[in-house]
């Protein structure tokens, strides 16, 4: 059964809202507000705040319940993970366990979707054990933002939506778990 192309809510249309939320270009920074509760941490522009970010782990967003995500509007989202063919992947889910954005590996790079725009993660740089520390958000030929990890901050030059800059977050940091896993594809005889 097909979703509806235009999530509905209950809660006055914010869940609609926050599905189109979009980054405007400037820097963007994820900084810790606190050690125990919530938020943990915020993504913050300009001294605004886009999100507010509960516990920011790989087995958390990958394995566990994943990670809360509370945007200004009052709309509350989970980074959490699901199972595509043979890998683990990235989602960012409303509350209505709704799919926004999603991602999943490439060779050497990612791609992230979401309803209305397709975008590329490349490393900017050489991989320093195991992960690159510089990344390139692109749309085909387009430039739209590049992220570091240390500190954890994005140059945005297009708007892009908010769940894919917090999908980039999370691949830049964590990568998918067995992407560089050997894969043996299945020969099926006479079917």
């Amino acid at each position: 059964m097909s979703q509806p192309l235009i999530p509905t809510s209950s809660a006055g249309g914010t869940e609609l809202s926050a599905r189109f939320e979009r980054v405007i270009p400037g820097t963007v920074q994820v900084i810790r507000s606190r050690a125990l509760g919530f938020p943990v941490y915020q993504v913050n522009q300009g001294g605004r705040t886009l999100a507010r970010l509960g516990r920011y782990s790989f087995l958390n967003i990958y394995f566990g319940r994943g990670q809360r995500v509370d945007l200004p509007n009052g709309a509350t989202w989970r980074v959490g993970a699901v199972g595509r063919a043979g890998t683990i992947c990235p989602i960012v889910r409303n509350s209505q366990r709704q799919p926004i954005a999603e991602a999943g590996p490439r060779h050497g790079h990612y791609g992230i979707n979401g309803r209305g725009y397709a975008y590329e993660l490349v490393p900017g740089e050489a991989p320093r054990f195991s992960v690159a520390g510089r990344w390139i958000l692109t749309q085909h030929d387009l430039y739209l933002a590049h992220l570091t990890r240390r500190p954890r901050q994005a140059e945005v030059v297009e708007p892009i939506p908010t769940a894919a800059l917090l999908l980039s977050f999370v691949l830049a940091d964590f990568g998918i778990p067995g992407e560089n896993a050997p894969r043996i594809p299945a020969f099926r005889w006479g079917s």
